[in-house]
């Protein structure tokens, strides 16, 4: 759904060196058409929306199904991660504590919320 998130997971799972740069380097440019807005909503529709109308838990399905087509690139350890993410359970305190142990996170307190009571919920 979106190639440079799972470019990145790709990159990061073989065991790339990553350097995270907390500098802006490029403007993103926002626009009523996107697809998905930056945070606060500037276009595209709201990350809630598209939780609660399961388009969120289609498009991480299908990277992790897309990154398990190419897991003999992938360390040892993004393996097992990935195999966990595939085989949580459907929903409910069991997904949510899989995704903690897997340490599965956001870039935000919120996001982590967001994530995690779509977990709870089965919409992620």
């Amino acid at each position: 759904a979106f190639h440079d998130w799972w470019i990145y997971q790709l990159a990061a799972g073989s065991g790339a060196r990553l350097v995270l740069d907390p500098a802006p380097m490029a403007l993103y440019r926002q626009h009523g058409g996107n697809e998905l807005g930056a945070a606060g909503r500037i276009g595209g529709r709201s990350r809630l929306s598209r939780v609660l109308a399961g388009q969120w838990r289609a498009e991480m399905q299908g990277h992790a199904r897309a990154l398990h087509r190419v897991s003999h690139l992938l360390t040892a350890e993004a393996q097992s991660t990935l195999a966990a993410f595939l085989d949580a359970p459907p929903r409910g305190f069991a997904r949510v504590e899989r995704f903690r142990s897997l340490g599965l996170r956001r870039s935000s307190t919120g996001g982590d919320i967001l994530m995690l009571g779509a977990a709870f919920a089965g919409l992620l």
